[in-house]
C-alpha cells in the first residue's frame, strides 16, 4: 500500500513539475508584455512621427543651464552688477567733448527809407573738451565702488547657486522617470508572471490539486498587475513632463537614454552586497565656502561700504575741473564776429568746493538709512549659515541612510533569489505548494522593486547633498 500511494502520489509531482518547467521559467525579457495595443500604437506612431531626443543625465543639466529662464535671469543680473561697477569706475575721471556748427543771417539799415540795408552771414564753429577729476569725496567715491563689487560678487554667488538648483532639479526629475520607466518594466514581468502563474492554476485545478476559489484568486491578481501597470505608466508620463519643462523640450519629444532604466530593472543581486563607498564632506570647511554664505558675506560688506559712503556726505566734495575751447566765435559780443579764417582757443581750469552746511537732516537720514541695511544684512548672514548648516546636515543624513538602504536592498533581493530556487525546487520534489512558488517569485519582484527604489533614492540623496553643498557638479 505504502508502495502505491508513493507510485500514484508522483504522477502529479512529475505533471505538476513538468507544468512549472513550462510555465514558470526564467524570467523573460521585460518586453515580453507590451502595453495594450492601442497604448502601443500609440507609442510607435509617436516614435516614427516625433523626433524624440535621448537625453543622459549629462546633457539633460547642460540644456537646462543654457536654456533655463533662471539661469538666463541670474546670467543677466551679473551682468548688470558688472554694469553698476563700470558706471561708478567711470567717475573717477569723466571726459567730455562737444562740437557745434552755428550759421547767423543778420540785415541792418532803415528800409523804411529805401535805404540799402547790410546783410551779414555768420558762420561759427566751435569745438570743446572738459575733463573733471574728483580730487577728495570724502571716501564716498571709492566706498560707492566697493559697494557696487561687492554686489557684483553677490549676484555672482547666487548665480552659482541657481545652477545648483537647476542641476539638482534636472537630476531629480531624471532619476524619477528612469524609476518609473524601470518599475514598469519590472511590473511587465508581474503580469507575465501572474498570467503564466493563472495558466498553471487552471491547469492544477483540472487536476483536481486546486479548487475554483484558486484560479478566482489567481485571475484577480492577474488583472490587479495590469491595474498596476497603467498607474506606473501615467506616473511616468507625469515624470517626463517635469522633465521636459527644466529641458526646455516637449515632453512629446522628451526620452531619456534607454540604458538608466534599462540598468535599473536588470539590477543585479547579491547576498553580501556592500555599501557603496562615499567620502563625506567637513561641514565647517563646506559652510564657508557655500555660494549662499559667500553672497550673504558679500552683501554685508557692501552694506558696510554704504555706510561709509553716506557719511561721506559730511565732508567737503572737492574736485578739478578744466576746459577747452577752440573756433572763431562769432558770436563774442566783445571781439564781434570774426570770419572762418580767425580762429583761437580758450582754456579754463577751476577747483571746485562742495559743503553741505544745512541739509535738514538729510545725511543723518541717509546715514541711520545705510546702518540699517547693514543690520538687515548681518542678520540675514546668521539666518542663512543657520539654514545651510542645516540643510547640510540634513543632506547628510538622507545620503547615508539611502546609502545603507542600498546595501539592504541588494541583500534582500539576493536572499529572495535563493529562496525562489529553494521553492522551486521543493515543489518539484512534491514538498511545497504553488501558492508557495508563486509567493516566493511576488518576493524577488517585491525585491527588485526595493532595489529600484533605494537605486533612485541614493542617487538623489547625492544630488541633493550636492546641492546642499551649493556644488553644480
Amino acid at each position: 500500500m505504502s508502495l502505491s500511494r508513493s507510485s500514484s502520489r508522483r504522477k502529479p509531482v512529475l505533471l505538476g513539475a513538468a507544468l512549472l518547467a513550462v510555465s514558470l521559467g526564467a524570467f523573460p525579457q521585460p518586453m515580453a508584455i507590451a502595453q495594450p495595443t492601442s497604448d502601443r500604437a500609440v507609442e510607435k506612431a509617436a516614435v516614427e512621427t516625433a523626433a524624440a531626443t535621448a537625453l543622459t543625465l549629462e546633457s539633460a543639466i547642460a540644456r537646462a543651464l543654457a536654456s533655463h529662464p533662471d539661469a538666463v535671469i541670474a546670467e543677466t543680473q551679473v551682468a548688470q552688477a558688472g554694469l553698476g561697477v563700470a558706471d561708478l569706475s567711470a567717475q573717477r575721471l569723466q571726459f567730455s567733448a562737444d562740437a557745434s556748427v552755428l550759421g547767423r543771417h543778420a540785415q541792418t539799415g532803415l528800409l523804411a527809407d529805401n535805404v540799402a540795408g547790410t546783410t551779414t552771414d555768420q558762420t561759427g564753429i566751435n569745438g570743446t573738451v572738459g575733463l573733471t577729476v574728483p580730487i577728495f569725496t570724502g571716501g564716498k567715491l571709492m566706498q560707492g565702488l566697493r559697494a557696487a563689487e561687492r554686489n557684483r560678487d553677490a549676484a555672482t554667488h547666487q548665480a552659482l547657486m541657481t545652477r545648483a538648483d537647476l542641476t539638482y532639479e534636472v537630476t531629480r526629475a531624471f532619476w524619477n522617470l528612469a524609476r518609473q520607466e524601470a518599475l514598469a518594466q519590472v511590473q511587465q514581468e508581474t503580469i507575465v508572471q501572474a498570467r503564466r502563474a493563472l495558466e498553471l492554476t487552471k491547469a492544477s485545478y483540472g487536476l483536481g490539486r486546486l479548487t475554483p476559489n484558486d484560479v478566482d484568486r489567481a485571475e484577480v491578481d492577474a488583472l490587479n498587475t495590469q491595474d498596476a501597470l497603467l498607474r506606473l505608466q501615467a506616473q511616468a508620463e507625469e515624470a517626463r513632463v517635469r522633465l521636459a519643462v527644466l529641458v526646455g523640450l516637449p515632453a512629446s519629444e522628451v526620452r531619456i537614454a534607454p540604458d538608466s532604466p534599462r540598468k535599473l530593472a536588470s539590477l543585479e543581486v547579491a547576498s553580501d552586497a556592500a555599501p557603496p563607498a562615499s567620502v563625506w564632506p567637513d561641514v565647517e570647511g563646506a559652510l564657508e565656502a557655500h555660494p549662499r554664505v559667500q553672497a550673504a558675506q558679500a552683501r554685508v560688506e557692501a552694506a558696510r561700504a554704504g555706510v561709509a559712503a553716506a557719511h561721506g556726505d559730511r565732508w567737503p566734495q572737492l574736485a578739478l575741473i578744466t576746459t577747452y575751447q577752440h573756433g572763431n566765435n562769432p558770436f563774442d559780443p566783445l571781439s564781434g564776429a570774426r570770419g572762418l579764417g580767425s580762429f583761437s582757443g580758450t582754456w579754463d581750469a577751476r577747483l571746485s568746493a562742495n559743503l553741505n552746511v544745512f541739509d535738514n537732516g538729510r545725511i543723518g537720514r541717509e546715514v541711520a538709512r545705510a546702518e540699517g541695511e547693514l543690520a538687515i544684512a548681518e542678520a540675514t548672514l546668521a539666518k542663512t549659515r543657520r539654514e545651510v548648516r542645516s540643510t547640510i546636515d540634513i543632506a547628510l543624513i538622507r545620503a547615508r541612510n539611502a546609502q545603507q538602504r542600498l546595501a539592504l536592498a541588494g541583500k534582500s533581493s539576493g536572499v529572495a533569489a535563493k529562496t525562489l530556487t529553494w521553492m522551486e525546487t521543493r515543489f518539484a520534489q512534491g514538498y511545497s505548494l504553488l501558492v508557495e512558488v508563486h509567493e516566493s517569485r511576488r518576493s524577488l519582484l517585491t525585491a527588485r522593486t526595493q532595489r529600484i527604489e533605494a537605486e533612485v533614492d541614493y542617487q538623489i540623496a547625492r544630488a541633493e547633498l550636492a546641492l546642499a553643498l551649493g556644488r553644480s557638479e
